[in-house]
């Protein structure tokens, strides 16, 4: 393999890394990359490639934390959820539940379980 298929190889992976929604560490550990080795390539690509003009105007903004997005969520009442805990779990959701205040509630769960 020479130099350009390797770069267009390592550009392929970074791409993929980058758009399953996983962090890289997750990504890297699936695909039995080692991290240091996807952080070299990333690093190197980046000086091989001259930035965009996209990429010379970031700005830079702070998120809200996952409890802070659910909070506004439940706050707004526009996606009652009820969790009832005794012998057993039970969820109840209604149709109006946006998506996000389903993610950041089965994901509290599982890091709680």
């Amino acid at each position: 393999m020479n130099k350009e298929e390797k770069a267009k190889l390592w550009a392929d992976r970074i791409q993929q890394c980058q758009t399953s929604g996983k962090t890289c560490k997750q990504w890297c550990a699936e695909n039995g990359i080692p991290l240091s080795t996807m952080g070299y390539w990333i690093r190197r690509l980046a000086k091989e490639e001259p930035a965009s003009e996209s990429e010379q105007d970031l700005v830079f903004v702070r998120l809200p934390s996952e409890q802070e997005a659910a909070r506004k969520l439940l706050s707004e009442e526009s996606s009652p959820v009820r969790i009832f805990i005794s012998n057993s779990i039970r969820i109840e959701i209604s149709d109006s539940c946006r998506p996000e205040l389903m993610e950041s509630i089965l994901g509290f769960l599982q890091r709680h379980a």
